[in-house]
């Protein structure tokens, strides 16, 4: 895995956040970061096979990284920003006084939001210290509930993606991520009653799927290597 994810971790250990408090813009208030985002955590029964239990943790991963950004979202929408050519932005520094982390917001015609994450300054890499420069980090477009969104990751001090991830929340509760990294694309439906799927794509030819009922039990296939298996229900 590419490293802008293990920096990013870094960052959001060292750096306590403060923020600007000067406020210019429009009579509308700044956009507030979306809420309710636990609901898009997918699931796989606990008696599937590990396999299966690994892509969907995958796209978990990705998942638990946008609210690592949306921890950022959240923090600056209770300050007060500046407005910039469209965009609400909020500007924080590290107590170190060596990092910032910029913020900027936007709403669309149709009501979603656009958000922007940037990173300059020094930070102690993995491997040596590394240095940005406006760096964008992360974007992403979200509706204003939180129900469906997709994010893009960016590798550090570049404009390669990392990971492309989405994720929607239908009317009755059946929740669809789907994230696309390296030559895959990972995609897992829970739906309320406990049932789902998941499927795996290499560079768009489906290479792995599964299906589980609302009782944990489920059936997989491995197109590569044309193996296949089942597994039983959840004890009760």
């Amino acid at each position: 895995m590419k490293r802008s994810l293990a920096l990013l971790i870094v960052l959001g250990l060292l750096f306590a956040i403060g923020c600007s408090k000067k406020t210019t813009g429009p009579d509308e208030n700044p956009p507030e970061a979306p809420q309710n985002l636990e609901e898009a955590v997918v699931s796989v029964p606990e008696t599937a096979p590990a396999e299966v239990q690994a892509y969907a943790g995958l796209v978990n991963v990705f998942h638990y990284q946008f609210n690592f950004y949306n921890n950022f979202m959240q923090s600056a929408t209770g300050q007060e920003p500046v407005y910039e050519d469209g965009k609400w932005v909020w500007t924080y520094a590290s107590p170190q006084g060596n990092f910032t982390i910029t913020v900027k917001a936007q709403v669309l015609d149709n009501g979603d939001q656009k958000w922007e994450i940037y990173f300059s300054g020094t930070f102690p890499g993995p491997d040596t210290v590394v240095t940005v420069n406006n760096w964008k980090a992360a974007e992403g477009v979200i509706n204003k509930d939180g129900t469906q969104g997709e994010w893009t990751i960016y590798d550090y001090n570049s404009t390669d993606v990392v990971a492309h991830y989405t994720w929607s929340t239908a009317d009755d509760g059946t929740v669809t991520a789907t994230l696309e990294y390296d030559d895959y694309t990972f995609t897992v439906i829970n739906r309320p009653d406990g049932s789902g799927n998941v499927k795996v794509y290499r560079n768009d030819t489906l290479v792995f799927e599964a299906t589980w009922n609302a009782d944990g039990s489920g059936q997989w296939t491995n197109y590569e290597d044309n193996t296949q298996g089942t597994w039983g229900p959840i004890p009760s």
